[in-house]
């Protein structure tokens, strides 16, 4: 397994096709969620200051990625932490965002934020997030939960 702090348009370009086939394939087997994962949704909001994770295989796939940001309060917005449907379980995604906290320790940052969807609260509670209502950077989402993680 690699992982790669994402640098040059071809791992960005791995980094979106991973984007693309998670919600492509979450809206098509999950119906509830079909009006939530959508394209136009997953890739709203990128910028250019964005950084990402590219997790590659151990035959050079790409798996699973991550997106930060760090906001005007310098804190860590861990967004978008994408496996490819048939990886999951593999510890692609922790690894993802072990390197993403990672980075942001590089670059001075001493909190991150992410806010979850409740299938996925489990996973960032085994990677040490907590609940928060942390109002600098709560936001009013239906179905998403604000977690917390001192970096």
């Amino acid at each position: 397994m690699k992982a790669i702090r994402v640098d040059k348009d071809w791992q960005k370009s791995l980094v979106y096709y991973i984007r693309y086939k998670f919600v492509t394939e979450a809206a098509r087997t999950n119906s509830d969620k079909r009006d939530f994962f959508t394209v136009d949704w997953e890739f709203e909001g990128d910028k250019d200051l964005d950084r990402y994770i590219l997790i590659l295989d151990d035959n050079d796939n790409p798996v699973s990625t991550v997106r930060f940001l760090i906001d005007d309060n310098n804190y860590g917005m861990i967004e978008r932490v994408r496996t490819l449907p048939g990886e999951e379980r593999k510890g692609y995604g922790k690894t993802a965002m072990i390197e993403g906290e990672n980075w942001l320790r590089d670059l001075g940052v001493k909190k991150a934020f992410v806010e979850a969807i409740p299938a996925a609260l489990q996973f960032y509670e085994k990677t040490g997030y907590a609940y928060s209502n942390n109002q600098d950077v709560l936001k009013k989402h239906d179905d998403l939960f604000l977690m917390e993680k001192s970096l």
